[in-house]
């Protein structure tokens, strides 16, 4: 068993290589106040398994070498426009990829239901768009994915919504169609 002055030397000499190698990848060691517990605990730090909400992404995984600034007592992260940038360009090409991962997952289940041309028909996209974004040559857009995901869950059902959708009559409230009209003739007049 160790003493209470070995401990805190092995601690020191933890922190002091940790310190060391920390400047040999170039982040700085500088501790801050954490704003939320008021330790002077805050310091870069990179771990495994973090996430963060990324665009439309809410748990989007972070590479484990990015040191964030952590209050290491209440682990609250800091991320500045520096950090963030940094992390922009850390993440994007990551997010274009989840993106397609994420839009060949729903279309394979939505295709099992439709074909791809009644799909692109249905959804007033152009012919040969979804085969373009199926092989990567093109990025889908947040919107289109999200559509397509919603109706992955549940292909037939939701594709019957839509259809019924598609084909109602849009209601117009008479005193707005009246509001509408004479206004429309009040600037002809003029």
């Amino acid at each position: 068993m160790r003493s209470a002055s070995q401990s805190s030397v092995v601690r020191r000499r933890r922190t002091v290589e940790r310190k060391r190698f920390l400047r040999l990848k170039g982040v700085r060691v500088a501790r801050s106040c954490c704003a939320h517990c008021g330790r002077l605990a805050v310091r870069p730090f990179a771990r495994p398994g973090r996430t963060m909400r990324y665009r439309t992404l809410l748990a989007f995984p972070v590479p484990a070498d990015c040191a964030i600034p952590t209050c290491s007592r209440c682990q609250s992260e800091y991320v500045g426009t520096e950090i963030r940038e940094r992390l922009d360009v850390l993440l994007a090409p990551l997010y274009e990829r989840e993106l397609t991962h994420r839009l060949q997952v729903a279309l394979k289940e939505v295709l099992t239901v439709i074909s791809q041309r009644q799909l692109e028909l249905r959804l007033g996209l152009s012919q040969g768009y979804l085969s373009r974004l199926l092989t990567g040559a093109g990025r889908p857009s947040e919107p289109l994915l999200a559509l397509l995901m919603l109706l992955a869950c549940d292909p037939k059902a939701r594709l019957m919504e839509l259809e019924r959708l598609a084909g109602a009559a849009v209601p117009m409230c008479e005193l707005d169609f009246q509001r509408v009209c004479s206004s429309h003739a009040n600037r002809s007049a003029d």
